[in-house]
């Protein structure tokens, strides 16, 4: 009985082995099954193989001509396809001596030849191949569309360049081009309040403004579409359209009713200058730069000086939190107010990335005193105006040390209509040194300076003693000695300034003419405002 029962006992424990094993065995079936694509989903693919193709040569062929160091395809490229595993883990791609391996569970499933270190075309070829294959082993990769693809391989292979080369998808690009170059519209701005669409403001000159669109409006439907539960993503497209095309509103005025309007769209600048006249004093806020900002600019001081000319005491050009945009409006810009000299100089790798930039013509602010407002979120295009003018003792530049954005990015315009910001130069100031994590040192610091100063705190301009000779540091420091540029950097410490600190500071230094040349000798020797 005794060996009987101890028969039994091990018959039972070979029959719950025997089902931990099934078990263990269906779980590693399915888990194996989990990421890969149905078959049926493979046979009917529609992953444009060709026009991936096409969309890399393009790119990496940019990157590798224009790209502001030289940069071998098969690096940046293999970084691309590298970060596919971004959307899948268990997909992975790898580099041998003479093979591109694409691996699942780190199993090689395809292998492709290694094209030679610089062959863009081959490598874009390759990549297309890899990455329509790569579909045939994850579900999730399945499911993506092409151009989620494009954004993960071109992120990746810029990720390897530096932080302000990127790749933009058609939708955003498509959003940055109106920005940058304008768009066919009508010139409103719209919020959405309680689901209705409300007008807050109307561009001057537009055709809004001329065919009687009024603040306040409530716009009811767009050609037939009513708006009521949209998002701004879904209305904003539905006024837009080519130059020249009409669109049809139904508007809802809260004193004359509803009405219907077939209104011309005409090109629209984003509006990127605001202006206020006081005292003589015109305060220029300037928040980017497009294609309009120079034309503003101008505009604005006709605007303000044109009729009284004698009343005209200074000019504040406000700067603080100017990410930049258009390096050639920035030269124009700074171009407004110089008469002579040198305004910029790019350097890159590509021929077309060296240039010089030299002013010429009339000062349109006929000598007033410039004061020019910076802070540490002014960068790139905003330094390039503000260290112009400081350069050529134009202006005085009051606030913090600037952003330190001196590259300039080239964009290009890929066939699938995204782009590649692609950092391909630096620009070099008119007195020689290199902003690139740098920035501009302002004259007058107001670095840790309280929002209730004292106007008596700017006369202690007139006893500074400690002079140094801060921007003859600023040319001393190489590019590659980052430690020195961030000490430099301390001097005047970057800060976010939105109050009215320091344009009520250049208020003051404009009012008084001999502290505002005596700032503006100061140039050459920056003097820091103790608080």
């Amino acid at each position: 009985m005794i060996a009987r029962a101890a028969h039994n006992q091990q018959r039972i424990r070979l029959i719950h082995q025997l089902r931990s094993f099934l078990a263990i065995g269906i779980l590693l079936l399915l888990v194996a099954c989990s990421g890969m694509p149905d078959r049926n989903a493979i046979n009917t693919d529609t992953f444009p193989r060709g026009d991936a193709e096409e969309i890399f040569a393009y790119g990496f062929k940019n990157i590798a001509d224009k790209y502001i160091k030289t940069i071998s395809a098969d690096r940046f490229v293999m970084a691309g396809l590298k970060r596919l595993s971004s959307l899948d883990a268990s997909i992975s791609v790898v580099q041998t001596s003479n093979q591109v391996q694409l691996q699942r569970a780190r199993q090689p499933v395809a292998t492709f030849p290694v094209p030679d270190p610089d062959d863009t075309a081959a490598w874009a070829y390759t990549a297309a191949l890899v990455t329509a294959e790569s579909r045939k082993y994850s579900s999730r990769l399945m499911a993506a569309s092409e151009e989620d693809l494009y954004e993960i391989i071109f992120d990746g292979a810029l990720l390897t360049l530096d932080k302000f080369s990127r790749y933009v998808g058609h939708d955003d690009a498509d959003k940055d081009r109106a920005k940058r170059d304008g768009y066919g519209g009508i010139g409103i701005l719209m919020r959405i309040r309680n689901k209705k669409i409300i007008i807050t403001k109307i561009h001057d000159d537009s055709p809004a403004r001329k065919a009687g669109l009024q603040t306040s409006d409530e716009i009811l439907s767009i050609e037939g579409t009513v708006l009521s539960g949209l998002r701004a993503s879904e209305i904003i497209p539905l006024l837009r359209g080519p130059v020249g095309s009409t669109v049809k509103l139904t508007i809802n005025n809260f004193t004359t009713g509803i009405k219907d309007l077939e209104i011309e769209r005409t090109h629209i600048i984003p509006k990127t200058v605001t202006a206020s006249l006081r005292k003589g004093i015109l305060h220029l806020k300037v928040k980017s730069f497009n294609h309009g900002t120079v034309n503003s600019i101008i505009k604005e001081l006709k605007s303000a000086f044109g009729k009284d000319p004698d009343s005209a005491k200074g000019i504040i050009l406000d700067l603080r939190g100017n990410p930049g945009g258009l390096l050639k409006q920035s030269v124009q810009m700074a171009d407004i107010f110089l008469t002579q000299g040198n305004i910029l100089d790019t350097r890159g790798r590509h021929i077309d990335s060296l240039q010089h930039y030299e002013a010429g013509g009339e000062d349109a602010a006929r000598g007033l005193p410039v004061v020019v407002l910076i802070d540490g979120g002014s960068a790139s295009a905003s330094e390039i105006v503000a260290a112009a003018l400081q350069d050529s003792e134009r202006a005085v530049v009051m606030g913090t040390v600037s952003y330190g954005k001196g590259t300039v990015q080239t964009v290009i315009r890929l066939p699938n209509s995204g782009e590649l910001i692609l950092t391909w130069s630096r620009f070099i100031t008119p007195s020689g040194y290199a902003l690139h994590r740098l920035g501009v040192y302002p004259a007058i610091c107001t670095s840790g300076i309280s929002e209730t100063t004292s106007p008596e705190l700017l006369e202690t301009l007139e006893r500074q003693t400690n002079k140094r000779d801060t921007l003859s540091l600023w040319h001393r420091v190489t590019l590659d000695d980052l430690p020195g540029r961030t000490e430099l950097r301390e001097y005047c410490p970057p800060e976010r300034h939105k109050g009215n600190k320091d344009l009520n500071l250049a208020r003051l230094l404009i009012e008084n003419s001999v502290l505002y040349y005596r700032a503006l000798d100061m140039t050459t020797a920056t003097v820091e405002v103790q608080p």
